[in-house]
């Protein structure tokens, strides 16, 4: 007996050991049966309900700027069941439109959003969801013009003149500029430039006068004065203006008699010595010639000359090897008139004689004349 009673003490540890193994057996089936069971559930909840996909959005890369144009995703509930589903566009960070969609378990559609173009040309920084993009916003054809150039600015007559103008496109959209040209505030020429959009272009023109003189040049928004000249050699003794034949009640006998011994023509004027800006004679003297001057009324005078080459017909000046001057002492011319015969009253008058090159015994002296100082061609006044 006491043999049995020690072998019963000794087994009694196994027993509880083996009782524990079962119990911790026991709680690891429980939870995994507990975490296969929620696994099931939420397996089976997500089959069961409705879940949207969006995907696959569409846009053009490029609008022109105003024009309307329209966004477009994919939606899929991939549930079983039919659900809604809000669909936001986003544009320019901000909602632009919303839209709700319905759909059944395991069903697709397309959802579009029509957007109305605007004229700021910012691009357009679109997204739904996740998705998002840019559309570039094309601005329309859009001119600008510069670097205006008239050259030469003074030619002859019978010589052209180029006229070029940039034309620059600064919108996206290929377009077309017109420009016209005008003379004289007359159409002269019209030319069209087509031009891809950000490019640029010379456009240029050829003007050939047909007159000479200042003439006003205009293309666009740009003006600019061509001066043509004409050299032209006048005749021995032509007269630019004589005051002299309005004094039609006067008695005028004086003369003035002009040598020109140079090699270049040249332009003589009298003027009054009181005024010099009433000028009474303008006469055109060529080299090596001379003329005579009569009927002058009695006064007191100046004379002014200009000698030089290429006579300009419309400025009346001298363009090559240009002088101005004129003689020191006046020139005074007196009728004295005296007694009656039978032919009618006896007069003498002043005959005075001049030469514009220096004379063996000369006694008259010149002084040079600055160009603005020197009176003008053109008739002045006449008293």
């Amino acid at each position: 007996m006491a043999t049995e009673n020690i072998d019963v003490q000794n087994n009694a540890p196994d027993v509880l050991l083996s009782k524990k193994r079962q119990k911790w057996k026991v709680g690891l089936i429980i939870c995994a049966s507990i975490f296969f069971a929620l696994t099931c559930l939420i397996i089976y909840h997500s089959l069961i309900k409705s879940n949207f996909i969006v995907s696959n959005l569409q846009f053009p890369e490029q609008v022109m700027s105003g024009k309307n144009f329209v966004v477009s995703v994919d939606i899929e509930n991939t549930g079983i069941i039919t659900g809604e589903h809000k669909v936001n566009l986003v544009l320019n960070n901000l909602l632009y439109r919303q839209k709700l969609v319905e759909l059944k378990g395991r069903s697709k559609t397309t959802v579009k959003f029509d957007v109305i173009g605007d004229f700021s040309g910012e691009d357009y920084h679109i997204s739904v969801e996740e998705l998002n993009g840019v559309i570039k916003n094309l601005k329309p054809a859009e001119f600008e013009t510069s670097e205006f150039r008239l050259s030469p600015n003074t030619i002859r007559l019978g010589e052209d003149s180029s006229l070029t103008l940039k034309v620059s496109n600064v919108g996206d959209m290929k377009g077309t500029y017109s420009c016209s040209l005008s003379v004289d505030d007359d159409v002269y020429q019209k030319k069209e430039v087509t031009l891809e959009g950000e490019s640029s272009t010379i456009v240029s023109f050829i003007i050939s006068p047909s007159k000479s003189g200042k003439i006003s040049i205009s293309l666009d928004d740009y003006s600019d004065i061509l001066n043509v000249t004409e050299i032209t050699r006048p005749a021995n003794g032509y007269i630019f203006y004589n005051v002299f034949n309005d004094y039609r009640f006067i008695e005028n006998h004086g003369q003035l008699n002009i040598e020109n011994g140079l090699d270049q023509d040249a332009v003589v004027i009298l003027v009054s010595a009181d005024d010099v800006y009433s000028s009474r004679v303008a006469i055109y003297i060529r080299a090596h010639d001379n003329y005579t001057i009569s009927k002058i009324v009695d006064g007191t005078y100046k004379i002014y000359y200009s000698t030089g080459k290429n006579f300009e017909k419309t400025s009346q000046k001298f363009t090559t090897d240009a002088r101005y001057g004129c003689f020191d002492d006046n020139a005074v011319f007196h009728t004295k008139f005296g007694s009656y015969s039978l032919y009618g009253q006896t007069y003498t008058y002043s005959s005075i004689s001049i030469t514009l090159q220096p004379v063996v015994g000369g006694n008259a002296t010149t002084s040079q004349v600055s160009p603005d100082d020197f009176p003008s061609v053109n008739k002045r006044s006449l008293f």
